[in-house]
């Protein structure tokens, strides 16, 4: 089984957010940098989401889709929930990874013995704690755009990784996400959207 298509990447795959912006973008705005975009999600604290997942297979007519609630918690906790059938968790803390179906069942992964993992991880967590240095450890970034819509692309430097994923773009606006795309060697991707849960 491919790497992308085992059932502990998928607690990898989102935190994603969507925010409306109305107002045209300021000057400030305008000049967005990956620096300023990370300061802001430093400061954006613990946050949850609904999400949505679509994965395009060439192998298939129609999409896989599954939906769910994301949820997390600086610095580097990361709870995906997935909605029934399913009734599955994965909760990733530091570098322990703990998947819990719905049957009581639970197994631990320890990332540090799954380095490609361990990469994938930072490509979100290190993002939505705003740690660039950790971002840039495992990924080249590309980064375009202002505070209104910006996009990142990340391109793998972990072997492993980079023979699996062609690259990951994440598109948002100011320190909400609302797009996580895998771009995956082989032609697949898979889609994440993500909205804000409201109190």
């Amino acid at each position: 089984m491919r790497f992308l298509t085992s059932p502990h990447l998928p607690a990898l795959l989102a935190c994603l957010s969507l925010a409306l912006f109305s107002s045209p973008p300021s000057a400030e705005e305008d000049s967005w940098t990956l620096q300023q975009l990370m300061h802001q999600f430093r400061q954006a604290g613990e946050r949850s989401n609904r999400f949505t997942e679509t994965r395009q297979l060439a192998l298939l007519d129609q999409p896989i889709e599954q939906s769910g609630t994301l949820t997390f918690v600086p610095p580097d906790h990361l709870i995906r929930e997935l909605s029934p059938p399913s009734d599955s968790r994965y909760e990733i803390k530091g570098k322990r990874l703990t998947i819990s179906h719905g049957d009581g069942k639970q197994q631990t992964l320890l990332l540090d013995n799954l380095p490609h993992l361990l990469a994938f991880t930072a490509s979100l967590r290190s993002v939505l704690a705003g740690d660039l240095a950790t971002l840039q450890t495992y990924f080249t970034t590309r980064f375009s755009g202002n505070g209104t819509h910006w996009l990142l692309a990340l391109i793998p430097k972990q072997p492993q990784l980079a023979g699996q994923v062609a690259r990951i773009e994440i598109a948002g606006r100011h320190r909400n996400i609302d797009r996580y795309t895998v771009f995956e060697t082989g032609g697949d991707q898979i889609i994440t959207r993500l909205i804000p849960v409201r109190d």
